[in-house]
């Protein structure tokens, strides 16, 4: 299930006529939007990053059809190419322990009073984590500008990932403090620095509280709501990577309040 992956756009189109002939029948063509919102979704979720010109290239929208696509491509192919290093490491973890890349946001949750009061399994189909340390909420409705992400409550501990070849650390520092010291206030800038359990936005290095809360986040295109774990031991790698390829604008610091200096 590891290795399970979608063709960025999908493959499957439909110009089907009305049974009862004439128009008015089933039409599933790939838009540019579609094109541009699946790459953005499968640069962080998927082991293998594959397009598809489609069952019907003439009609669908292709990454070369215009420059914008093809630039979009190029920046969310730079995306899964710099999670190479956790994406290989959360392989080995599936070899280990027989757990998928992609989990629910639940997934690693006890089930106990308090968690089963927590939004129920089919509310959140629409985000997910990529390890323990990626939260993905892709933009699944046409024409949408921003999505509502649910931030899970910290469960007690990670699972250690494998040790890389390359030297990477062996597991993500244990910073999955008890359900009690959970942070209790909303998102702010006050960073990781005072909430070790917090997520950054990738775009904008907004820290939000875990806690089992809801918040309305921008996603325009071309930046889709993304947020790494504090103390994510690959985050300086990916946050390095976008802003030397021109991609993030900001300036990373970790040792203050702010994860970023605007």
């Amino acid at each position: 299930w590891s290795l399970t992956h979608s063709d960025v756009g999908g493959y499957t189109m439909l110009d089907a006529p009305s049974p009862n002939g004439g128009g008015g029948g089933d039409v599933y063509v790939r838009s540019k939007e579609l094109l541009l919102r699946w790459m953005e979704m499968n640069a962080f979720t998927d082991a293998v990053l594959r397009t598809h010109q489609g069952n019907r290239p003439e009609d669908a929208w292709q990454v070369w059809t215009d420059g914008e696509s093809l630039e979009h491509l190029k920046k969310f192919a730079t995306v899964h190419r710099l999670l190479a290093p956790y994406k290989q490491a959360l392989m080995r973890q599936a070899h280990a322990y027989g757990l998928p890349l992609v989990r629910h946001t639940l997934f690693h949750m006890p089930l106990n009073e308090e968690t089963l009061s927590l939004p129920g399994w089919s509310e959140l189909l629409g985000q997910c984590l990529v390890g323990e340390d990626l939260l993905v909420v892709p933009v699944l409705t046409q024409g949408a500008k921003t999505v509502t992400a649910y931030f899970p409550p910290p469960w007690p501990s990670p699972i250690p990932l494998q040790q890389p070849a390359t030297g990477q650390p062996t597991s993500t520092p244990s910073l999955r403090r008890r359900q009690e010291e959970a942070s209790s206030f909303h998102p702010d800038t006050r960073g990781c620095k005072s909430q070790p359990d917090g997520w950054v936005h990738l775009w904008s290095g907004r820290v939000y509280s875990a806690g089992g809360w809801q918040a309305d986040i921008p996603a325009p295109i071309g930046q889709p709501a993304v947020f790494v774990r504090c103390g994510w031991v690959y985050m300086d790698g990916l946050l390095g990577g976008l802003r030397d390829a021109g991609y993030l604008t900001v300036s990373v610091r970790t040792d203050g309040d702010s994860y970023y200096e605007q």
